[in-house]
């Protein structure tokens, strides 16, 4: 479990390098939300 705010400022901090996430809150993100425009940031559809 993640607190994506938090992830979002690791990554853009570069306390991280890059994250992959298949599961996200709301899902679908919206457009604008900051994960979907990283580079360092892979996002799946949730399969389960």
């Amino acid at each position: 479990l993640i607190n994506q705010d938090d992830l979002v400022e690791a990554l853009q901090t570069k306390r991280i390098r890059g994250a992959g996430l298949d599961v996200m809150t709301p899902e679908p993100l919206p457009l604008d939300h900051p994960l979907m425009s990283m580079d360092n940031v892979e996002l799946k559809k949730d399969m389960s």
